[in-house]
Protein backbone atom coordinates (compact mmCIF):
# COMPACT_ATOMS: atom_id res chain seq x y z
CA UNK A 1 0.00 0.00 0.00
CA UNK A 2 2.95 2.10 0.88
CA UNK A 3 4.86 1.30 -2.34
CA UNK A 4 1.92 2.28 -4.10
CA UNK A 5 1.51 5.52 -2.63
CA UNK A 6 5.09 6.40 -2.84
CA UNK A 7 5.08 5.46 -6.60
CA UNK A 8 2.02 7.34 -7.92
CA UNK A 9 4.02 10.19 -5.80
CA UNK A 10 6.84 9.60 -7.89
CA UNK A 11 5.19 8.97 -10.80
CA UNK A 12 3.18 12.80 -10.14
CA UNK A 13 6.15 14.51 -9.65
CA UNK A 14 7.82 13.43 -13.00
CA UNK A 15 4.68 14.17 -14.80
CA UNK A 16 4.94 17.55 -13.57
CA UNK A 17 8.42 18.00 -13.99
CA UNK A 18 8.17 17.38 -17.79
CA UNK A 19 5.34 18.74 -18.37
CA UNK A 20 6.62 22.29 -17.11
CA UNK A 21 10.17 21.77 -18.58
CA UNK A 22 8.51 21.45 -21.89
CA UNK A 23 6.26 24.03 -21.61
CA UNK A 24 9.23 26.63 -20.29
CA UNK A 25 11.01 25.39 -23.20
CA UNK A 26 9.00 26.90 -26.10
CA UNK A 27 8.84 30.19 -24.04
CA UNK A 28 11.73 31.61 -25.39
CA UNK A 29 11.59 35.35 -24.44
CA UNK A 30 14.02 36.30 -21.23
CA UNK A 31 11.78 36.76 -17.98
CA UNK A 32 13.10 39.75 -16.49
CA UNK A 33 12.37 41.85 -20.03
CA UNK A 34 9.07 40.78 -18.75
CA UNK A 35 9.47 42.41 -15.57
CA UNK A 36 11.46 45.09 -16.28
CA UNK A 37 8.96 48.68 -15.85
CA UNK A 38 8.46 50.69 -18.93
CA UNK A 39 8.24 54.02 -19.54
CA UNK A 40 5.84 56.12 -22.16
CA UNK A 41 8.61 58.42 -24.27
CA UNK A 42 7.71 61.12 -26.66
CA UNK A 43 9.70 60.41 -30.10
CA UNK A 44 9.36 63.51 -32.81
CA UNK A 45 9.79 61.46 -35.93
CA UNK A 46 10.67 63.65 -39.12
CA UNK A 47 10.06 60.36 -41.75
CA UNK A 48 10.66 57.32 -42.74
CA UNK A 49 12.84 55.79 -44.99
CA UNK A 50 13.22 52.67 -47.38
CA UNK A 51 16.89 53.30 -47.89
CA UNK A 52 19.97 55.08 -46.13
CA UNK A 53 20.05 56.95 -49.95
CA UNK A 54 16.57 57.99 -49.50
CA UNK A 55 17.42 58.96 -45.58
CA UNK A 56 20.45 61.39 -46.42
CA UNK A 57 19.02 63.04 -48.95
CA UNK A 58 15.75 64.00 -46.79
CA UNK A 59 17.54 64.90 -43.51
CA UNK A 60 19.98 67.23 -44.82
CA UNK A 61 18.47 70.22 -43.79
CA UNK A 62 18.43 69.05 -39.81
CA UNK A 63 21.67 69.14 -37.54
CA UNK A 64 20.90 66.52 -35.47
CA UNK A 65 19.14 63.74 -35.50
CA UNK A 66 19.00 59.42 -34.81
CA UNK A 67 17.82 56.88 -36.92
CA UNK A 68 16.80 53.49 -35.83
CA UNK A 69 16.27 50.23 -38.50
CA UNK A 70 12.62 49.33 -38.13
CA UNK A 71 12.34 45.70 -40.37
CA UNK A 72 13.14 47.07 -43.68
CA UNK A 73 12.93 51.09 -42.47
CA UNK A 74 14.50 53.89 -40.95
CA UNK A 75 12.89 56.01 -38.69
CA UNK A 76 14.52 59.43 -38.39
CA UNK A 77 13.96 60.91 -35.01
CA UNK A 78 15.15 64.59 -33.90
CA UNK A 79 14.23 65.26 -30.76
CA UNK A 80 12.94 62.86 -27.82
CA UNK A 81 11.12 63.95 -24.58
CA UNK A 82 8.80 62.73 -21.69
CA UNK A 83 7.08 66.13 -21.11
CA UNK A 84 4.08 67.18 -23.15
CA UNK A 85 4.58 70.71 -23.23
CA UNK A 86 8.15 70.07 -24.41
CA UNK A 87 6.22 67.68 -27.42
CA UNK A 88 4.57 70.85 -28.59
CA UNK A 89 7.62 73.39 -28.14
CA UNK A 90 9.99 71.50 -30.07
CA UNK A 91 7.13 70.68 -32.65
CA UNK A 92 7.37 73.96 -33.04
CA UNK A 93 10.48 75.08 -33.57
CA UNK A 94 11.60 72.02 -36.06
CA UNK A 95 7.83 73.07 -37.75
CA UNK A 96 9.23 76.71 -38.64
CA UNK A 97 12.48 75.14 -40.21
CA UNK A 98 10.05 73.27 -42.71
CA UNK A 99 10.08 69.81 -41.44
CA UNK A 100 6.77 67.46 -41.05
CA UNK A 101 7.16 66.12 -37.29
CA UNK A 102 5.13 62.77 -36.52
CA UNK A 103 5.11 62.60 -32.90
CA UNK A 104 5.05 58.93 -32.01
CA UNK A 105 4.68 57.24 -28.12
CA UNK A 106 6.66 54.61 -27.49
CA UNK A 107 7.68 52.59 -24.19
CA UNK A 108 11.46 52.93 -22.98
CA UNK A 109 12.54 50.09 -20.51
CA UNK A 110 15.98 51.79 -19.43
CA UNK A 111 15.72 53.83 -16.26
CA UNK A 112 19.43 55.16 -16.80
CA UNK A 113 17.85 56.97 -20.01
CA UNK A 114 14.85 57.84 -18.30
CA UNK A 115 16.73 59.57 -15.52
CA UNK A 116 19.03 61.19 -17.57
CA UNK A 117 15.80 62.33 -19.58
CA UNK A 118 13.69 63.92 -17.13
CA UNK A 119 16.65 66.50 -16.37
CA UNK A 120 17.01 67.15 -19.90
CA UNK A 121 12.93 68.05 -20.14
CA UNK A 122 13.49 69.96 -17.10
CA UNK A 123 16.03 71.97 -19.15
CA UNK A 124 13.87 72.59 -22.19
CA UNK A 125 11.41 73.98 -20.39
CA UNK A 126 13.26 76.60 -18.95
CA UNK A 127 15.03 77.75 -21.83
CA UNK A 128 13.51 79.10 -25.39
CA UNK A 129 17.16 79.76 -26.46
CA UNK A 130 17.09 77.36 -30.03
CA UNK A 131 20.76 77.18 -29.47
CA UNK A 132 20.68 75.42 -25.72
CA UNK A 133 17.62 73.22 -27.20
CA UNK A 134 19.67 71.85 -30.26
CA UNK A 135 22.00 71.57 -27.76
CA UNK A 136 20.37 69.60 -25.14
CA UNK A 137 18.75 67.38 -28.22
CA UNK A 138 21.66 66.21 -29.27
CA UNK A 139 22.90 65.20 -25.84
CA UNK A 140 19.61 63.84 -25.57
CA UNK A 141 19.91 61.90 -28.75
CA UNK A 142 23.59 60.49 -28.11
CA UNK A 143 22.18 59.45 -24.55
CA UNK A 144 19.30 57.58 -26.51
CA UNK A 145 21.80 55.70 -29.03
CA UNK A 146 24.46 54.96 -26.33
CA UNK A 147 21.99 53.16 -23.67
CA UNK A 148 19.13 51.99 -25.62
CA UNK A 149 19.48 51.53 -28.95
CA UNK A 150 22.30 50.54 -31.42
CA UNK A 151 21.26 53.37 -33.91
CA UNK A 152 23.35 56.22 -35.57
CA UNK A 153 23.45 60.01 -34.10
CA UNK A 154 24.13 62.39 -36.69
CA UNK A 155 25.57 65.61 -35.93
Amino acid sequence: MKLKMFGSIIFSILLGYLFGKVIFNQYDKNLLDAFKEKTPVFFLQQGVYSSIDSLEKNTKNIRNYVYVKDNNYYRVYVAITRNPENVNKLKEMFTKKGNDIYVRELEVSNKEFINILDQYDKLTKLTSDENNINKIIKETLIKYQELVVNGKVIN
